[in-house]
Formats: structure tokens, C-alpha cells, sequence
């Protein structure tokens, strides 16, 4: 098992920020219909900045671990650059190849916090 593995499997485990922020001003979720998973983030602002962030979903370790990595990411960072960020910028925090099957679980979280912000 490489590094990268180890990430994913550390964070499918022992998630960061899992739960819903309430209040929060910003919610959004996604639904890939294809596996029956969710991700949905909830966001509080302060001072244009993420102040707390939380996600809450059901689905498999991909889904889980990319929705943990990226709350670990963009807390604390500008909403502006949190806006910034690309699926590219998703994909190089994730660090491994994701299969066809698996794009979709890797980028819910993201897409969620897209359309939230």
C-alpha cells in the first residue's frame, strides 16, 4: 500500500469535519444516482473566510475520504479561493488515479462545496 492509500483509507476512517454546521449559511448536496451515494457540506462564514465547515453524506470510502480531505483543505482558507478551485486542484488532494467508476465519488464533496458557495 502507497502513501496515497494510506490518505485515503486514514481519512475514509477517521473523518474531519463530519457532521452538519448548524447554523450555517451556505448548504448544498449532491447525489451520484448511479451508486445511491450523497455528500452534502454545510458551510459558516466569518469575515469571508470558512470558518467551520461540515460534511455529512452516506457512501463508499472514496466518497467519505474526498469529502474529509477537502473540509480539511479549504477550512480557515478565503471563500474566494475556496471558490477557485478546480476539479484538477480535487484530484491532486485526493493523490491517486481514480477509476471511471469512482470519478464521481471522488467529486461530490467538491461539487458540493461549488454549489454551496
Amino acid at each position: 500500500m502507497n502513501i496515497y492509500q494510506e490518505h485515503i483509507l486514514d481519512h475514509a476512517q477517521y473523518p474531519r469535519h463530519w457532521g452538519r454546521v448548524d447554523p450555517a449559511d451556505a448548504v448544498a448536496r449532491v447525489e451520484n444516482p448511479l451508486c445511491g451515494d450523497w455528500i452534502e457540506v454545510s458551510v459558516r462564514i466569518d469575515d469571508g473566510r470558512v470558518g467551520k465547515i461540515g460534511v455529512a453524506g452516506e457512501g463508499c470510502m472514496i466518497s467519505k475520504a474526498a469529502g474529509s480531505i477537502l473540509a480539511e483543505h479549504v477550512h480557515g482558507r478565503s471563500v474566494k479561493d475556496a471558490k477557485k478551485m478546480t476539479i484538477e486542484d480535487m484530484r491532486a488532494l485526493l493523490g491517486i488515479e481514480l477509476t471511471i467508476s469512482r470519478v464521481r465519488c471522488g467529486l461530490l464533496a467538491f461539487e458540493s462545496l461549488k454549489k454551496a458557495l
